[in-house]
């Protein structure tokens, strides 16, 4: 089986770091109007606050990142491919920093109140006229509810202490991190204490915020940063857990090496023709027959078949009610090559014993050989009835469980074949393959090892292994046996699954040259084509990549994945036509694909068309609610059309599918700085920063103008000294020693 994924214009998984699907030149962002340097004795410069335009317009005085496509995970096997917008790889996610204004932030169980017990505990509340004993009464039972449950919780503190599942408190309860461990400030431990608790509730966010807050206070700490990850990635899981994802095709097949069919294998090598007892003259007829089908078995079993028929022909003739000399030269006209003389002495052989387990046995072959495997299962069994220790009979027995799906059945008769005859090389591959389909990783291992230690010229175990430890993420290991089983017999499968490894380990060099290896030994099969191009793709080589998907289209044109990978190549060639027509026809065998609507809005955001890019961003989303790149897309619509409102809400929204999204960051602080919302500009402008790496000018340039803005000229020379001293050839550095010259 063949891993594939298919890749769309932005996809919300992960994506291979390596060049980007979409080769057209982005746009730089306009940067605002130079301030000129102040004069010495003058007051110090600030930057012009941008024109405010009107909702119509198209935004031109910043060219927010449309939704190109970028590199998505190319990998093998029919899900999705390589030409998605390409997102960027998770670093340390921010949130944004908690208001100061806002109300507490406890969770609900915390803050629980009654208007009942607030008349009745609050000493200055006026007493009604009538009732007044009653009032009292009331008191008295309100103090004793409140005594009540404080002596319970006290008692099951008490009885639940060590119970990691206690919610009073942490009675035994491991704390994620040891607080007393991270910081010597009070408050930072306090933060971190509450970060911690709102964790365990699954408040991700507000988690994250105490975070931040603590990172304000002590900046450089690293347990801070070991929480945060921690809380990233289990709300991550938490998502992932709630997305359930269209898939176009699910390939479940086992690897297609097959079952190994053949029986026991015949020596080849020729051995010495066997010595053998020819019976003597005191003999009885019976007893000279015995002997002879003695000799008839040495012979056969040495491969001098004539001479075992000769043998059992003589046998016959002296005793012509002997099943078994009728029965062992059939198995020698089968061993010979002759089925129909087989057939025809297994059959008199039955005439005389109807359970002779050799002629039902050669039946057993005879129909097995043909195919016809029920009539062959039934003559097996018969056969193993009578003699429970043919191995051989066991082994087919599991081949034809196996054939039919019933796995346990073929688990039963291929162990009772290692335990007749340890020997038996083929069976263990078979067992490992039927572990496999029982979902028995673990003894699938097992046996494909010893089928590996027992027959090592054979690849298929190889084969599987490396298949086993790639379903289960262990690429290294899976690129070892894959290499091992190719250099014992190379094919096709085995480059198409190294590639699949080489992906996931994101070294898309070796990956290209592996997918290239399989297409140019099977050009037949479409998902060696499809891979292929998909790589193609993923180092923006679109214009090979579309002849290799119209050579997979070609030989399977419902795989909707294929034209929609296609229509993602068009569209970084800016054919937009084609784009257009290859997504649409995914669409005709897939209408719940959100990729392919991704790809459209994209297609229609480059075209202007930017209602018609709303409307497909929208519709994708709406198939797959967790699409952080299809909210991206509506938040990009939005801006083009002037609606900054909306934008900041999709942006949000994206952001919260994806915390790490850099790019979705700096659009977002985009819109803020455009609508002369600094704060909230500073704060995704420096989350962007922290999150990159520091590897976009654009956002220490336009930081450095809003600390100016905000009159914070400390921050703002600190950030322009540092853009200076990082991008020393950045193209706005003019500006930027403008700037510095007047702070």
């Amino acid at each position: 089986m063949a891993v594939d994924k298919k890749k769309t214009p932005a996809s919300a998984g992960k994506k291979p770091a390596a060049k980007k699907a979409d080769t057209a030149p982005v746009k730089k962002k306009a940067a605002p109007a130079a301030v000129k340097p102040a004069a010495k004795t003058a007051p110090k410069a600030k930057p012009a606050a941008p024109k405010k335009e009107s909702p119509k317009s198209s935004v031109k005085s910043q060219t927010i990142k449309s939704v190109l496509p970028k590199k998505g995970k190319p990998a093998p096997s029919p899900k999705k491919s390589v030409s998605k917008p390409a997102e960027p790889s998770p670093k340390k996610p921010e949130r944004a920093k908690p208001d100061a204004k806002k109300a507490d932030n406890s969770p609900s169980w915390m803050t629980a109140s009654s208007e009942d017990i607030t008349q009745y505990m609050n000493p200055g509340a006026p007493k009604k006229d009538e009732g007044d004993k009653k009032d009292r009464r009331m008191i008295v039972i309100w103090y004793a509810v409140l005594l009540l449950g404080l002596l319970l919780g006290t008692v099951m503190t008490i009885l639940n202490a060590g119970n990691p599942a206690n919610p009073w408190g942490n009675g035994g309860m491991t704390n994620i991190i040891n607080i007393n461990d991270t910081s010597q400030n009070a408050e930072v431990q306090k933060l971190l204490a509450r970060a911690e608790e709102y964790l365990r509730y699954e408040e991700f966010d507000r988690a994250l915020d105490l975070v931040d807050t603590a990172e304000d206070i002590e900046p450089n700490n690293p347990k801070i940063d070991e929480l945060r990850k921690m809380i990233i990635e289990k709300k991550k899981l938490k998502d992932a857990q709630k997305q359930n994802p269209t898939i176009i095709v699910q390939n479940t097949s086992p690897v297609d090496t097959g079952i190994d069919t053949g029986k026991k294998p015949v020596d080849t090598v020729k051995k010495p023709e066997p010595v053998v007892t020819l019976p003597t003259d005191g003999l009885s007829p019976q007893e000279k027959a015995k002997q002879l089908i003695v000799n008839g078995i040495k012979y056969r079993k040495a491969g001098y078949y004539d001479k075992a028929v000769d043998s059992f022909e003589e046998a016959k003739k002296l005793d012509p009610n002997n099943a078994d000399a009728w029965a062992e030269e059939g198995l020698a006209y089968y061993d010979k090559g002759d089925k129909q003389k087989a057939m025809d002495q297994a059959r008199q052989a039955l005439g005389k014993d109807p359970n002779h387990p050799t002629a039902h046995y050669t039946l057993g072959k005879i129909f097995f050989d043909e195919k016809l495997y029920d009539d062959a299962r039934s003559e097996l069994s018969k056969s193993v009835q009578s003699n429970p220790n043919n191995a051989d009979a066991h082994f087919m027995l599991g081949v034809i469980a196996y054939l039919k799906a019933d796995y346990q059945t073929a688990r039963k008769e291929f162990t009772a074949t290692i335990n007749i005859d340890p020997s038996f090389k083929k069976v263990y591959y078979n067992l490992g393959l039927t572990y496999s389909k029982l979902s028995d990783n673990n003894n699938a291992l097992k046996y494909f090892e010893q089928s590996i230690q027992k027959d090592p010229e054979n690849y298929k175990p190889l084969l599987n292994v490396g298949y086993l430890y790639y379903d289960n993420k262990q690429y290294q290991k899976a690129v070892n046996f894959l290499e091992k089983s190719i250099a014992v017999n190379p094919t096709a499968k085995a480059y198409q699954k190294l590639g699949n490894a080489y992906e996931e380990m994101k070294n898309y060099n070796k990956a290209l040259k592996a997918y290239e290896k399989s297409y140019s030994m099977d050009s037949g099969d479409f998902l060696t084509a499809y891979n292929y191009a998909r790589m193609l793709a993923n180092f923006g080589n679109h214009a090979s990549a579309v002849k290799m998907y119209q050579q997979s289209i070609s030989l399977k044109n419902d795989y909707a994945s294929s034209h929609i990978n296609l229509g993602n190549s068009y569209l970084a060639l800016k054919e937009y036509t084609e784009a257009e027509a290859s997504y649409n026809k995914g669409l005709q065998f897939n209408t719940k694909d959100s990729d392919a609507y991704i790809g459209l809005g994209t297609l229609y955001l480059k075209r202007g068309d930017y209602d018609k890019a709303l409307k497909n961003f929208k519709e994708a989303v709406d198939l797959n609610p967790y699409s952080s790149t299809g909210y991206k897309g509506m938040g990009d619509a939005y801006v083009k059309s002037g609606i900054y409102d909306d934008a900041v809400g999709a942006y949000k929204s994206a952001l919260d599918k994806d915390p790490t999204d850099i790019e979705t960051m700096v659009a977002l602080a985009d819109i803020f700085y455009k609508t002369k919302n600094y704060p909230d500009a500073i704060n995704y402008y420096e989350k962007s920063i922290k999150l990159s790496g520091g590897k976009n000018a654009d956002a220490y340039f336009r930081l450095g103008e809003c600390y100016i803005l905000q009159q914070n000229n400390d921050q703002a020379k600190k950030v322009f000294s540092e853009l200076k001293t990082k991008f020393p050839k950045y193209e706005n550095i003019g500006k930027v020693d403008s700037y510095l010259s007047g702070l």
